[in-house]
């Protein structure tokens, strides 16, 4: 079992709700495919790894530097529009 976070300010949101969080932020699409495996698929950095040929060090870096602070970012800005 490879290592895997858990991402418990998304849990409110429908799959749907996070892929349109990912369509709207400003994420590579090698970036928003790490985020949707790991956010909605829940699986393991390794994994994801293999998939986008990172290894799971380069992933879980991804996600805490890059892409979660983007879709954070997004969130807030969804709800102030709302």
């Amino acid at each position: 079992m490879g290592a895997r976070a858990r991402y418990s300010q998304f849990d409110h949101l429908t799959a749907a709700e996070v892929a349109r969080l990912l369509n709207l932020s400003k994420l590579s699409r090698e970036e928003k495919e790490i985020a949707a495996q790991c956010i909605v698929w829940r699986m393991d950095y390794a994994d994801v790894g293999e998939y986008v040929h990172m290894d799971r060090r380069t992933v879980a870096r991804k996600m805490q530097k890059d892409i979660l602070p983007e879709l954070e970012r997004m969130m807030e800005r969804m709800k102030a529009g709302a």
